[in-house]
């Protein structure tokens, strides 16, 4: 419990706030594609938030190959049409953390993509094998920053943009 509040409290340093919002911040991610936050639910259990945004837009590119909008309308558009993928993890630590890993679930997603129930079994998917990895490859030198770095590089919102 110990170790969990210190973790804590170093990534709130770090982010510079006592509410554990912009952790895109210090992981070095790109501030107009990411938006991640940590919710806590009690000692043991936290919501990881990600809101990702994609600079790729199918939609945009037909817009501006086919229909010969003026420039000006076209970014106009394009500001509403952006890909979002929204979602939110549970994050527990097991019993005898820093010993045990880091458990996550996926418990909401959202989207404006059309395929919402393959992106969320995908997501489902991700935070389980994660949470396996974790059980099996754990070591008391992960901190809760890095593991949740880890996980963001396995869940590849590219790759869902273009479903």
């Amino acid at each position: 419990m110990l170790r969990i509040n210190r973790e804590i409290s170093k990534i709130k340093k770090e982010v510079g706030s006592d509410t554990i919002v912009n952790l895109q911040n210090i992981f070095g991610l790109d501030k107009a594609k990411f938006n991640i936050s940590l919710e806590p639910l009690n000692n043991q259990k936290y919501i990881v938030s990600i809101k990702y945004t994609s600079n790729q837009n199918l939609l945009i590119d037909l817009l501006m190959k086919h229909f010969k909008l003026p420039l000006d309308v076209n970014n106009l558009i394009s500001e509403y049409l952006l890909p979002t993928i929204r979602l939110k993890f549970e994050m527990e630590y097991l019993h005898d953390y820093p010993f045990n890993g880091i458990s996550w679930r996926l418990i909401y997603c959202d989207n404006e993509f059309s395929n919402l129930k393959k992106i969320y079994k995908y997501y489902s998917y991700i935070a389980e094998e994660h949470t396996k990895y974790n059980l099996s490859h754990w070591s008391p030198a992960m901190t809760t920053s890095t593991d949740i770095l880890t996980f963001i590089t396995r869940l590849k919102f590219e790759e869902l943009v273009s479903l």
